[in-house]
């Protein structure tokens, strides 16, 4: 589809005034958030102007209807428009109520209008030729009692572009219209309808089209208008009908001016029933009234008749209209048939129209007649025609021969343009209901209602954020204690935490101070800048107690007594200094490049400071250096005033030091301008996840600076002043310009190599967590992009330039020769990079350690081996420096290249456990049920069964035994009665298997004492008890009955024929026997000894003691416990030491 010309010049003025709302509010000195609000504003007026004109403007034209009748169109409803204008001030003819004057070609439609009675006059348009009313060409606009008619020629409404042009003018949707809180105008039309179709041959075909085609036609005018509309159908030339000039001839003026028709009610249940059905039975009663009202009417019409001929005419005219009625009724039915997909019209009446011819006279007055006696009428149906030849023939006789002609004269129609069309107002109420004005409005009002909602969203947003932004604020300026540091003291990890905090506020603040704030904080609530100055104050407070005054304190102790610093050399002197003035009476001179580190080299004091506490002070010593040079946080003259004895002192010792290192020091500063410190995992993000190094490379140590150090060194007498801000008034001395060159060459490139060796030295590789992590960095440092590569060729570039900086660090120019910077990957280090890509993919076949083949562990072992041999190979390429004997370098650079390397095989042990800890993890799952069972678990209430304890601890047979034997036995080997691990495996048994195997090993022996079943064999003796005659112990079968007086050990076997354990004590000489306790079970004589009171080792015996007890507590007897004491003797075996059993748990995890 073509886009108009129209539509492109809008987005031309849209982007203009995009533009245009730009710029203006920085033309105009805003700043944000107003000038973002100024912005927005003026972008949403913009962009709702261009969807405004692609909803209401012009819409695109097929080329059928910019052709032909579409150009007169428009001229016609201009022309009418500027008539308008001039006459009414109108400015649009769509605000004008409209009457649409719609029918087939020479259905007088035009000569309806002009006959109407309402002197409708011509706007625009052709409708007179030479005084007689000619065929509509296009449009025909009239205007009338405040109203626009207009009238379409037939081809114009058939034509679908033309029609659709044409109703185009009266849009429902303007945006007056829908602002407007008046109702529209009313739209309605008139159709005209030839009655001659009805008389016809094949009038019913014709009408059924007729009315299909303008069904069509009326339900598009409806949508295009977008509401329902009245159709009145004015049927004309109803003169055509036989009969009816003779029916109307006689008629009055006033009777031929009446209307000749019906209106129909509105209809208020169109949605219920059959409209076919009821549309037809409300016409044919309407039609029948119609026809009734002219059968009322003959009589008097018969009577006025005094032509005997024309009698029977208007005695059949009704019957002859009568006729009619079918036709007429299906037309009207199948013309405002409704529409069930949008709004539709609704038939509000149909009329007739006709034309008569009546005399007009020319002449003076017809002659005097005598009058003549008025007969009686008769209106006998049989009578009518006969009684009134008579007196029709006087009158004939009596009219004088005059002049006279016949003129065509319209009836029925004088009064229903006036009385029925323009004066139906519930009719016009319906039509003032437009569903594109309704759904506009509705859109409108959902559009503000949302912007409405918005914005109330955007005001709760704004106003919750601005309120945590200042609760933020304060809470965080209040958790930081004010209370200075005692003397030498660094502030805690937890106040730098809360400072930081502040500061993290300070630095959105000042962001949105700058920047603006976010739409978030906008809604003309933001509060930032309401305590912006208040949190920098209390910022800069607490920065000073916890950060700046312990700093300035020691800065100040240096340039006090520089003397004891003077091994530092002068930089570092120099250095104090110069920070000390920054932070007092020179803030502008401030840069975060300089004055952070020197304040955080001082801040900690030569003192251990954790990584986390340096880093916040870092922080926030960057953040201090940065906001210095807007305004001095501290411009009170007691804080911002130095200390002048500490300053001159510095200045006087500075002045009296070697005039090459104040050259020197101005040299370092001028070179480093411009340039960019080098610190390496910030300037390569990401390199932090395989090497690490965050050590910082003075701008005057990179590759700029040593060019622009070589440019200013040609003129060193330039810097003799130095920074006099610093130094003061300079002391001039003689010297040698020449020497002074090359002394300051060599300094500098002493400083140089030293620099380029610490950055070396801060290299580490990071290590690896298992070997999938192995593999993933190694293919990282393998890459094209290899950091470690990187991180060589970095330091390579930066030194290619000077010359001794290349034979200090010439292990690492070889490894990465200069220009690496655009590939890194070099004939020196292609093998050593294949010896990582092989290992990687090595690495990858191993995958998980627990599970891998120990075929592919031996392979990956292989690929380290060559990859250490590439890296040997690699280090014959190195040369030692003379100026490092101890070759530091070299050593670093293989140390780095060695580690991807050398750390892999500790990996790789352990290969191959998988399985061996599946098979230990089965077998524990099962044997842990055991365990759980009573005497591994005292609380369990269920014992353990022989045939559990068979099943697992059993040897040979049991399934620990045939793990050990099978599956862990080249693993473990057994030194005298305990496992140990065995040597030169890349697997090891874990220590918690191993303590866990000889704790069962133990007890197996005890148990099964190499025999197939378990075998125990224990003694128990009674032992002298006061008030016990005589004791009873039973034990599986197994009876030890005797007096304490002849009482000897008793040998008992475990398992017994029975399981039973039972202690039956006789108290005093001739009493009963009272039982302590009675058990039973496989474990009944563990479950006995549990019960007792005492337990006390005697040598390799055992001493214990069981209490009588009650509900009551202990019995007494003679005053003391009723109990008595046994000893037992286990032989050799551990199985009866308390807790022996306990806690037994076998690990799932065997080797590692």
């Amino acid at each position: 589809m073509k886009i108009p010309r129209s539509t492109w010049i809008a987005i031309a003025v849209l982007i203009a005034w995009l533009v245009l709302a730009w710029y203006l509010g920085s033309w105009l000195g805003l700043r944000p958030p107003a000038l973002y609000y100024l912005r927005g504003g003026l972008w949403l007026l913009g962009f709702a102007g261009f969807a405004g004109f692609l909803l209401l403007g012009p819409k695109q034209q097929s080329d059928a209807a910019q052709s032909g009748a579409s150009a007169e169109i428009e001229y016609n409803f201009a022309e009418a428009l500027k008539r308008m204008r001039a006459a009414r001030g109108v400015k649009q003819l769509g605000t004008l109520p409209a009457v649409f004057l719609i029918g087939d070609s020479g259905s007088a439609k035009t000569s309806v209008l002009a006959k109407s009675g309402i002197e409708p006059e011509l706007l625009a348009g052709h409708a007179y030729q030479e005084h007689v009313i000619a065929p509509t060409r296009t449009v025909n606009l009239w205007f009338a009692r405040e109203t626009l008619f207009i009238d379409p020629a037939g081809n114009v409404i058939g034509d679908p572009a033309a029609r659709k042009k044409l109703v185009a003018k009266f849009p429902a949707v303007r945006i007056n219209a829908i602002m407007a809180a008046k109702t529209p105008p009313a739209r309605t039309v008139v159709f005209t309808v030839d009655c001659e179709t009805f008389l016809q041959a094949g009038g019913a075909e014709a009408l059924a089209a007729k009315a299909r085609q303008f069904q069509t036609i009326l339900s598009e005018l409806s949508q295009q208008l977008g509401s329902s509309f009245p159709v009145y159908v004015l049927f004309t030339k109803t003169d055509k009908i036989p009969y009816f000039r003779d029916f109307v001839e006689n008629f009055t003026e006033a009777e031929a001016s009446e209307i000749f028709g019906v209106t129909l009610p509105l209809q208020t249940d169109q949605g219920r029933g059959v409209y076919a059905e009821q549309q037809t039975r409300r016409l044919t009663e309407a039609f029948q009234d119609l026809y009734y009202s002219l059968c009322d009417k003959r009589p008097n019409y018969l009577a006025r008749e005094h032509d005997a001929p024309k009698l029977p005419n208007i005695y059949e005219f009704p019957r002859e209209f009568a006729k009619l009625r079918p036709l007429l009724v299906q037309f009207l039915v199948d013309l405002c048939r409704p529409s069930q997909l949008g709004t539709t019209p609704f038939l509000r009446g149909f009329y007739f129209t006709g034309v008569r011819p009546v005399t007009m006279t020319d002449l003076a007055p017809a002659v005097q007649v005598p009058e003549v006696e008025e007969q009686s009428f008769d209106a006998g149906a049989t009578r009518i025609f006969t009684s009134r030849a008579g007196r029709s023939a006087l009158v004939e006789a009596q009219a004088g021969e005059v002049g006279a002609r016949k003129v065509p004269q319209w009836v029925f129609l004088g009064h229903l343009f006036s009385d029925v069309i323009l004066a139906d107002r519930p009719a016009a109420t319906i039509t003032q209901q437009n569903v594109k004005l309704d759904f506009a409005r509705r859109l409108l009002l959902g559009a503000v209602s949302a912007l409405a909602l918005l914005i109330a969203v955007w005001w709760i947003v704004s106003y919750s954020n601005n309120r945590a932004l200042v609760r933020e604020a304060v809470d965080a300026a209040r958790t930081v204690s004010s209370t200075p540091l005692p003397t030498g003291q660094l502030a805690s990890l937890d106040s730098l935490q809360r400072l930081t905090q502040v500061k993290n506020t300070l630095a959105r603040l000042n962001t949105y101070h700058k920047q603006g704030a976010p739409l978030e904080y906008g809604a003309f609530l933001y509060a930032g800048d309401a305590i912006r100055e208040p949190l920098r104050a209390t910022y800069y407070a607490l920065f000073r107690k916890l950060l700046l005054a312990p700093t300035q304190q020691t800065l100040i102790g240096i340039c006090d007594k520089p003397a004891a610093y003077d091994a530092q050399g002068y930089s570092y002197l120099y250095n104090a200094l110069k920070a000390y003035l920054i932070t007092t009476d020179h803030p502008k001179k401030s840069t975060v490049d300089f004055l952070s580190p020197v304040l955080l080299l001082h801040w900690q004091q030569d003192q251990q400071v954790d990584e986390a506490r340096r880093k916040l002070a870092a922080e926030n010593f960057e953040f201090y250096a940065a906001d210095l040079p807007t305004a001095n946080p501290y411009p009170s003259p007691r804080l911002s005033t130095p200390d002048s004895t500490a300053v001159d002192t510095a200045r006087d010792y500075l002045k009296r030091s070697k005039q090459e290192d104040r050259i020197y020091q101005a040299l370092l500063g001028e070179a480093g301008k411009g340039q960019k410190p080098v610190i390496f995992n910030v300037d390569y993000p990401g390199s932090a996840e395989t090497v690490r190094n965050s050590y910082r490379v003075d701008p005057a140590y990179t590759k700029g600076g040593y060019a622009r150090f070589r440019t200013e060194l040609e003129d060193p007498n330039r810097f003799l002043r130095g920074e006099e801000w610093v130094l003061g008034e300079p002391i001039n001395a003689a010297q040698d310009r020449q020497q002074l060159k090359q002394d300051l060459s060599r300094h500098y490139d002493q400083d140089f190599v030293k620099t380029w060796q610490a950055y070396l030295n801060a290299t580490s590789v990071v290590g690896y967590q298992n070997v999938p992590d192995a593999a993933i960095k190694l293919d990282k440092l393998s890459s094209p992009d290899s950091s470690l590569l990187r991180v060589f060729c970095l330091a390579s570039e930066n030194t290619a330039e000077n010359k001794a900086a290349s034979e200090a660090l010439q292990p690492v120019q070889f490894v990465t020769p200069p220009g690496c910077s655009q590939k890194l990957v070099a004939q020196a280090n292609n093998p050593y990079m294949q010896s990582l890509i092989a290992l990687k993919t090595a690495l990858q076949t191993v995958g998980r350690i627990e599970t891998a083949d120990p075929n592919n562990v031996t392979a990956a072992n292989t690929n380290a081996n060559q990859a250490e041999t590439t890296v040997s190979n690699l280090r014959f390429g190195f040369t030692l420096d003379p100026g490092d004997p101890k070759g530091t370098v070299m050593a670093k650079t293989t140390q780095l290249l060695d580690d991807p390397i050398a750390r892999v095989p500790p990996l790789l042990k352990g290969a191959g456990a998988g399985p061996v800890n599946g098979a230990a993890g089965g077998m524990c799952a099962a044997m842990n049920q055991m365990f759980n069972k009573y005497p591994f678990n005292p609380k369990s209430t269920q014992d353990a069964t022989l045939e559990e304890l068979n099943t697992f601890l059993k040897p040979p047979d049991g399934q620990l035994w045939q793990f050990v034997n099978n599956t862990l036995k080249q693993y473990v080997v057994l030194q005298g009665t305990d496992y140990a691990p065995a040597p030169g495996q890349q697997i090891s048994v874990t220590p918690v298997f191993l303590r866990f195997l000889n704790h069962a090993k133990h007890m197996s022996d005890a148990i099964y004492k190499g025999g197939p079943q378990p075998n125990l064999t224990f003694a128990m003796q009674p032992l002298p008890t006061p008030d016990v005659s005589h004791v009873t112990l039973t034990i599986d079968g197994q009876t030890l009955s005797t007096d304490l007086q002849t009482a000897r050990p008793q040998n008992f076997t475990w398992p017994g024929t029975q399981q039973n354990a039972r202690l039956l004590v006789r108290f005093g000489a001739g009493g009963l026997d009272t039982q302590i306790d009675d058990k039973a079970g496989t474990w009944a004589i563990w479950h006995l000894l549990d019960t007792a009171e005492r337990w006390l080792p005697a040598g390799s015996q055992y001493q214990m003691e069981w209490v009588q007890k009650t509900s009551a507590g202990p019995e007494m007897i003679n005053g003391h416990t009723a109990a008595v004491k046994f000893s037992l003797d286990p032989q050799g075996s551990q199985v009866f030491a308390p807790h022996y059993f306990s806690g037994m748990s076998c690990p799932s995890k065997a080797v590692q």
